[in-house]
């Protein structure tokens, strides 16, 4: 279990670490579904490590760092270090900086580095079948919402994206042999649940958790005919 010294260090990190000197990658990125699966690892491990730094790198992979054994250390860590560990293994300016205490910082609003995009490797364009968006509709923490769900198909997962106007935007992963999904949206929240399709083109039926045990019911409604 992570250790109170650590969740206390969070605010620390968050608000006292992270800079403006490009380490942090700024513009509309999308995890694909290997960086997205890092990133559910590095914020949820299991062991007794909290997570650090996670950077996206230039050729569609991840760099992550988890805080040492002390909480002294971990507080004197700084991101600039390990961004130069990440260049040094993946080339100059590969890696910018999504999260931090698993919480993504990227800064999504500001425009994008010219220079740095979020590449893939080993996937080519021909293995997306289907691209569709859909309406979505639920409860969140006792309150509803509605907004849109955006999907791209590759074998048995889909990489989602979703769209609650007003309130946050979220990318994930969606698993039909699992059924699960999992989310991590721009207001620092990450989610995860499972989900009942209700046939081909009908939408589906959820459910699961924010990462603060808040519950989540939804419906993906059919697609336009």
């Amino acid at each position: 279990m992570k250790t109170v010294a650590g969740v206390a260090l969070a605010g620390a990190v968050l608000t006292g670490c992270v800079t403006d000197d490009g380490v942090t990658g700024t513009g509309p990125v999308t995890l694909n579904a290997r960086q997205q699966a890092h990133f559910d690892e590095w914020r949820t491990n299991s062991i007794n490590r909290d997570p650090l730094y996670f950077f996206l790198v230039r050729v569609g992979t991840s760099y992550y760092v988890y805080c040492p054994d002390t909480a002294a250390l971990c507080r004197d860590s700084l991101e600039i270090l390990s961004k130069q560990q990440c260049d040094a293994r993946y080339g100059t300016d590969a890696c910018k900086l999504y999260g931090v205490y698993g919480k993504v910082v990227w800064e999504f609003e500001k425009p994008a580095d010219p220079n740095w995009s979020n590449g893939s490797r080993g996937h080519s364009s021909s293995a997306i079948t289907k691209k569709d968006t859909r309406a979505l509709a639920g409860n969140w923490k006792g309150e509803p919402f509605s907004g849109s769900m955006s999907y791209a198909r590759s074998s048995a997962a889909y990489r989602i994206g979703v769209t609650i106007p007003g309130k946050t935007d979220c990318n994930g992963r969606a698993e039909f042999t699992r059924k699960t999904w999992t989310l991590s949206c721009r207001n620092g929240i990450s989610a995860s649940g499972s989900f009942t399709p209700l046939g081909e083109g009908e939408g589906s039926i959820g459910d699961g958790k924010d990462e603060d045990g808040n519950p989540i019911t939804f419906r993906v409604w059919p697609a336009l005919r």
